[in-house]
């Protein structure tokens, strides 16, 4: 079986895996870093044995060691932390899935996104009722639209991003 390192884990959590995974991992990785400092502390007794069958100078030679074979690190990862980075990916998700927001509304695709969705805003508020405006959609055409237009994707967006941040 292949160790596992911290960074399986933190790859884990930015895949997206589920938590019953991650905690498997994580379980694995404890193993493998148990294994380590199990195998350390066994070298280490036996270059203290060597040490003193060979007349050696005890403290100076396991000084020599550690430098050589630094101990392996015990990270304790807390379910608090686990939690926080979860949460943290699932923000970055969502973000994303923000970002890619698209409305189709009378045979037009509007960008949905949040900037979008604020651009939308503003016009909204200095146009008249009757006044049009050109507004490039997510293909990039430029069209002809109406207050009522954008009041509408504007709304529409906003529903989709909602829509997101309660999943």
């Amino acid at each position: 079986m292949s160790q596992i390192t911290f960074n399986d884990v933190l790859l884990a959590i930015e895949l997206g895996k589920d938590l019953a995974d991650i905690q498997a991992l994580l379980q694995q990785f404890i193993d493998t870093q148990s294994d380590l400092t199990n195998e350390w502390v066994k070298m280490r007794a036996n270059a203290k044995e060597y040490a003193i069958e060979h007349n050696l100078d005890v403290e100076e030679y396991l000084s020599d060691f550690d430098a050589s074979n630094p101990k392996p690190t015990d990270i304790a990862i807390s379910p608090e932390y686990l939690s926080i980075a979860m949460r943290e990916r699932h923000k970055y998700m969502r973000a994303q899935q923000v970002e890619r927001i698209v409305v189709d509304y009378n045979n037009m695709r509007f960008d949905g996104d949040e900037t979008s969705q604020n651009r939308m805003a503003r016009a909204c508020l200095f146009m008249s009722d009757t006044e049009q405006v050109d507004w490039i959609l997510a293909d990039n055409t430029v069209v002809k639209v109406d207050k009522a237009t954008l009041m509408h994707v504007g709304r529409l967006a906003g529903q989709n991003q909602a829509a997101l941040w309660i999943k």
